[in-house]
């Protein structure tokens, strides 16, 4: 059984083969109707901006206009008392007179003299009414400033009010620019998660005999699936089992998946499964679930994206098991002898034999970084250029996760040079044809997947041609 029985649910915006061109238009469909409404709550954003702006400024002049009107008010209050109080003080005065005169007029007559009253009472008639003329005078300037004043309110008063419609009308407008954003944010929701529905079109499955692929595929049929496997009788057997059912959604790679994870972008897959790998108990090395395997399957797996391991090997459980745990931060279910929905031909044979099975699933709390990029060169120049390319016959590069070993060079009648090359990781090794004319490299047949191991190996090449 290869390391590669790998099953990988991989959310990507590709189309099923079944209703490939459809869901292909309805996606792109949905793009652009998310384009368009992110472009119009730009603009809405802007007129928010625009709006609030316009309100704070007009906020400001209300405040100045309230300010200054109450202003106003207090000095008019102020004007009034003091009015008030100057007709009342002349309303004493003319009560004092009177008291005075009828008093003076009393004095007069009980001197027996007719004339004194009457001349007192004409001093006293002038003297009040002098005050009374400075009053009136003084009363009718406050009566002016008062008018004024109230004219002053009056004005105020109504720009007040303008202010407020106009607050008010801004206010409404604002409301309905944000009644319509939220519209706007709730089908953008509604339109993503159509979006991720068209999405979740591709899971990857390494399929080892090709049950459980073939399960989820004639009950997922809108649904993409890769399956992955570089055992060549396993990939004959379900291409000549897809070819019997019908079925129109499934793609068949035959690749390294731990090389594939490195194609991935970050945060861009809901679950993968690991189901049964090779325990490799004597070359533990081997081991498709090793440290780097883990970091780079957490970096693929979004927020809440799933890790599922099924082993049953007691010893793969005990690795595991102390591998996962030593993550700083994890969120791990463990079962043991659980039933899933559908048996490999592997798991029904362990269970006959009484066999433990163990399933961990391991929930990915953080989201990554992108992944930086690795590009191969698509031909291009070496760093100088090499006399007797002979000398390097049979060559090897033997590094700890990668080697190069040249076997084969042969020389055209054009002077060029075709090379043989076996490249890349131990457990996937590659086969290269290189076209070579003395300074510039081409890779014929299919250029190396971009990949961190391939570009170091590209690099060393051009460095020893």
């Amino acid at each position: 059984m290869s390391f590669s029985r790998i099953l990988l649910l991989l959310l990507f915006s590709l189309s099923c083969l079944s209703g490939k061109s459809s869901i292909t238009q309805q996606k792109r469909f949905i793009d652009s109707k998310l384009r368009e409404i992110s472009k119009e709550i730009e603009k809405e954003k802007k007129a928010i901006e625009t709006i609030s702006q316009e309100l704070k400024i007009l906020d400001k002049e209300l405040r100045r206009g309230k300010s200054k009107y109450h202003r106003e008010k207090s000095k008019l209050k102020a004007l009034q008392e003091e009015a008030d109080k100057l007709l009342l003080e002349s309303q004493k005065i003319r009560e004092k007179m009177i008291d005075i005169s009828a008093k003076l007029i009393s004095i007069s007559i009980v001197n027996g003299g007719k004339e004194l009253g009457t001349i007192n009472s004409v001093i006293f008639s002038e003297v009040f009414e002098t005050i009374r003329k400075k009053n009136r005078q003084k009363l009718k300037l406050m009566d002016q400033s008062l008018q004024v004043k109230k004219k002053k309110i009056e004005e105020l008063s109504q720009k007040i009010e303008k202010l407020s419609a106009s607050i008010q009308s801004v206010e409404k407008k604002k409301n309905l620019v944000k009644k319509k954003k939220k519209e706007r944010e709730q089908l953008i929701v509604k339109l993503k998660k159509r979006k991720d529905e068209y999405r979740k079109r591709l899971k990857e499955i390494g399929f080892g005999s090709g049950r459980h692929l073939l399960y989820r595929a004639e009950n997922e049929p809108n649904t993409t699936f890769i399956g992955i496997e570089i055992h060549k009788p396993s990939i004959e057997q379900l291409l000549k089992q897809i070819e019997i059912r019908n079925l129109k959604n499934i793609y068949v790679l035959d690749f390294d998946a731990r090389h594939f994870f490195e194609t991935i972008p970050s945060n861009r897959v809901s679950t993968i499964y690991i189901h049964f790998p090779v325990p490799w108990d004597k070359q533990p090395h081997r081991r498709v679930i090793q440290p780097n395997f883990l970091q780079e399957a957490k970096r693929i797996l979004k927020v809440g994206g799933i890790l599922e391991l099924r082993t049953d090997s007691e010893n793969y459980f005990q690795y595991s098991l102390e591998l996962f745990l030593r993550e700083p931060k994890l969120k791990m279910e463990l079962w043991k002898n659980i039933p899933i929905e559908i048996e490999s031909k592997y798991e029904a044979r362990w269970k006959k034999m009484k066999k433990n099975i163990y399933n961990f699933r391991l929930e990915n709390l953080d989201s990554s970084p992108p992944k930086e990029s690795w590009i191969v060169p698509d031909g291009g120049e070496t760093q100088g250029e090499r006399e007797k390319i002979e000398e390097l016959l049979d060559y090897r590069v033997l590094e700890k996760e990668w080697f190069i070993h040249i076997r084969d060079i042969l020389r055209l009648r054009d002077g060029r040079y075709l090379l043989s090359i076996v490249a890349g990781s131990y457990t996937y090794p590659q086969h290269q044809f290189i076209l070579f004319n003395g300074n510039k490299i081409e890779y014929l047949i299919r250029k190396p997947l971009d990949i961190e191991i391939n570009v170091k190996i590209d690099k060393v090449l051009r460095e020893l041609l």
